[in-house]
């Protein structure tokens, strides 16, 4: 009986540090992924600061785009299709 109620007990222990390290795992995934998405509007935001900026004092969008493209390691495709959706 002992070996059996101890076999129980380390059972249940193995079963708890699992449970521990997957809600652990979701826990971590659930911040990666509220960091990434806080970034990303952050980003947006100062990309979208910058572009206003550019316009109201008569930048032309070329130049916008290469600034912001140089500025933010982005691809001048990417910094266009942005540029379009706030100019």
């Amino acid at each position: 009986m002992i070996v059996g109620t101890r076999f129980k007990i380390q059972k249940r222990r193995k079963a708890k540090i699992y449970m521990c390290n997957a809600l652990e795992e979701l826990v971590n995934e659930g911040f990666q992924k509220g960091f990434q998405e806080g970034f990303q509007l952050q980003k947006e935001k100062l990309l979208r600061g910058c572009i206003r900026a550019g316009k109201e004092n008569d930048v032309d969008e070329e130049t916008v785009i290469k600034v912001i493209s140089e500025e933010f390691s982005m691809s001048e495709e990417e910094v266009t299709e942005v540029v379009k959706k706030y100019w």
